[in-house]
């Protein structure tokens, strides 16, 4: 499978590489019940959890009107497009397949992620071939899922994590919401990150409005690998 990075991100702020500045992190379990009060409250603010019994069912299509403060981000390298609040502005990028890092406001963040699978994801159905990838992506060990759910974003299918982790640092926590969208064999993970969880509350309007937005290029072809460049002969003995 061509997607063996982590899609989690540590808590970034503008200025920083969008690691968060800091030495790399672990992550730490939460107790049960504070996890069962997160479910049912994070549930009760996200937008992505309504309309899951219906997996067929598609997203809500983007807003008529999109604020005027917004403005459209178009990648034609990856094939995607996307509207966020204008203030919103690119930070560093920590590798080149991370596409775009968008700084929110202190250690808030939205980024989008492009990978080509070997396998093509058409339709719903075909979300279970790449399931144990998404998962293991989205859940590695100590971080909390709290919501998996299968649904269609602008008629792209999508697997939609919702997931809760513990930076070592501070102690805070913080949220992720995590999309991989499925055009074919080109994959995008939208991940929104609040941070401190707290923020979520305040962010989730806008993180449905650039959700609704995203567009991938249904015609979009990664272009393919450079080849490797042919071996040197050896040097000719000295006469």
């Amino acid at each position: 499978m061509a997607v063996d990075a982590e899609a989690r991100e540590a808590p970034a702020q503008a200025g920083d590489d969008a690691r968060g500045g800091g030495g790399r992190r672990r992550w730490s379990p939460a107790r049960v019940a504070v996890l069962a009060l997160a479910v049912v409250a994070l549930g009760a603010v996200l937008f992505f959890t309504r309309g899951g019994d219906d997996p067929a069912e598609d997203a809500a299509p983007v807003p008529a009107g999109m604020d005027d403060n917004y403005e459209t981000y178009i990648d034609p390298e990856a094939g995607f497009s996307l509207e966020h609040p204008e203030t919103w502005i690119p930070i560093a990028r920590p590798d080149a397949s991370r596409r775009l890092v968008l700084g929110a406001g202190g250690k808030n963040t939205v980024s989008v992620r492009y990978n080509e699978n070997d396998q093509a994801i058409n339709t719903i159905e075909d979300l279970e071939k790449i399931r144990p990838t998404t998962d293991r992506i989205a859940g590695p060990e100590g971080v909390q899922v709290l919501k998996r759910e299968a649904l269609l974003v602008n008629g792209m299918p999508t697997l939609y994590y919702l997931s809760r982790f513990t930076d070592e640092a501070t102690g805070a926590k913080g949220v992720n919401a995590q999309h991989f969208l499925f055009q074919g064999r080109n994959m995008y993970i939208l991940l929104f990150q609040a941070f401190p969880e707290e923020e979520f509350d305040r962010l989730a309007p806008e993180f449905d409005k650039i959700r609704a937005s995203f567009r991938g290029d249904p015609d979009y072809v990664a272009p393919p690998a450079p080849e490797a460049p042919e071996p040197s002969p050896p040097a000719e003995p000295a006469g």
